[in-house]
């Protein structure tokens, strides 16, 4: 994604970074400038130190070892040998790395420490093996928002509920946001809410099959703070991996407010951490970059991420994610996630450096949304923006009528469920219906 990928720092396999055994050192010295971006810093006779983002990596001629690893000295050849990098984004790296003609390995993502850390390899000339690193966030990549069926005595409808979410797991999304605005969360009773969590929860763990499980991000807005203390606690022990927290209100609520409404919820329910849901068209709040930051720093890892629209049309949305990005330090923090949603102009957000797509359509059709964010998380606008053109029939019909009553007709539609969101919300009059059904099949979403 279009932001800066900087280095945070290197460890060696075998003795540190600071003498990697190289046979030439001019030739290793030209080959890290070149193709790792380094800047020379000292040099020897014996050896060469370069720098990159504050990272030191040093070389040394292997005949001029001490003699204590001299003894050993088919360890310390250069074939086994190398160091490990830890960078702010490691699919940037990996791209940096292959325009510079680097020969990389494919993606791997491994366990650590409980943590999921993304990886790939890369060699240079002389036999030195680097290892790229990153530790993914809990919140990343799609993230897929399905409705909440219900049976028409208010019910929620477990079966329709499960086939729903099974779906996402089959696709392999990378969360799946339940109970967000599509979910209908601000309808739905704390009973109500507690079956949803636990169906989801449970059918997340049969359907992965020993797949690496999707992260379930779950709504716990209501009017009250006590209120959302004891939905977070509810979705924390029905599986929640963290919880999605909007500033629900009747009167408007100041910035103060909001703050210390997200510390109450923090402190009460500590091991479940938020995301700040900023929808000030339903909440008629507005999340400054200023509150943000404060959130982010003062609540530290209680606080992981922020899911907000992208903004109208002409907005330099690089430079809007820059400006945030830095004000939080997005660049040197491993868990906070500024992500996107609005699914008809998302796509600008997300190719200014957006981190995560939080997706209405992608609770229905996440191959496709997989597809587009394939494509920006390569940094190919083109064909990003192709692919999301391809759905504009359906983007139109959500900008029109609101993304979530679309959303309730293309389930039905589909045959995926059979439901009406909770009145006083209606279903899409038939001509409305019509015109879904006919973005569908202009989108090749649907068999004529």
């Amino acid at each position: 994604m279009a932001h800066h990928m900087q280095w945070v720092e290197a460890s060696g396999y075998c003795d540190g970074v600071t003498a990697l055994p190289v046979a030439d050192l001019e030739a290793a010295a030209t080959w890290h400038t070149t193709h790792f971006g380094m800047t020379e810093v000292s040099r020897t006779h014996t050896t060469v130190t370069l720098t990159r983002d504050g990272v030191c990596l040093g070389f040394q001629l292997i005949e001029s070892l001490n003699s204590a690893t001299a003894a050993n000295a088919s360890a310390r050849a250069p074939e086994n040998d190398g160091a490990a990098i830890k960078v702010t984004d490691a699919r940037a790296a990996r791209a940096e790395l292959e325009a510079a003609g680097v020969v990389v390995s494919n993606w791997r993502v491994d366990i650590r420490d409980g943590k999921e850390i993304q990886v790939f390899f890369a060699k240079e000339p002389g036999g030195l093996c680097y290892c790229f690193h990153q530790r993914l966030k809990l919140i990343r990549g799609l993230s897929a928002f399905p409705i909440t069926p219900q049976a028409p005595d208010g019910t929620i409808d477990t079966v329709g509920l499960a086939k729903l979410v099974a779906r996402l797991v089959t696709a392999r999304v990378d969360s799946i946001g339940l109970l967000g605005s599509t979910g209908t969360y601000a309808y739905l009773s704390r009973e109500q809410r507690r079956v949803a969590v636990q169906t989801a929860a449970a059918t997340i763990a049969a359907a992965s099959e020993g797949h690496p499980k999707p992260k379930l991000l779950v709504g716990i807005g209501h009017i009250r703070t006590d209120a959302c203390i004891d939905l977070a606690a509810d979705a924390l022990a029905a599986g929640a991996d963290a919880a999605l927290l909007a500033p629900v209100s009747y009167t408007p609520l100041l910035d103060e407010e909001v703050f210390q409404h997200f510390a109450a919820v923090a402190a009460a329910v500590p091991l479940l951490p938020l995301v700040i849901y900023s929808n000030p068209s339903t909440t008629k709040f507005e999340f400054s970059d200023v509150l943000v930051e404060r959130l982010a720093k003062e609540l530290g890892t209680s606080v992981i991420g922020l899911k907000r629209g992208g903004g109208p049309d002409g907005t330099d949305h690089a430079a809007a994610h820059r400006a945030l990005a830095d004000a939080v330090g997005v660049r040197s923090s491993i868990d906070f996630t500024l992500g996107y949603a609005g699914d008809w102009r998302v796509i600008g957000p997300l190719l200014g450096g957006g981190e995560a797509w939080f997706s209405v359509i992608g609770g229905i059709f996440p191959e496709r949304c997989q597809a587009i964010l394939e494509a920006v998380q390569d940094n190919d606008a083109a064909k990003a923006r192709a692919l999301s053109d391809q759905l504009q029939p359906i983007w139109d019909t959500m900008a029109a009528t609101g993304s979530l009553r679309v959303a309730y007709s293309i389930c039905n539609i589909l045959g995926l469920v059979n439901a009406a969101p909770p009145r006083p919300l209606l279903p899409l009059p038939r001509e409305l219906h019509d015109a879904v059904h006919a973005a569908l099949l202009t989108c090749g979403l649907l068999d004529a």
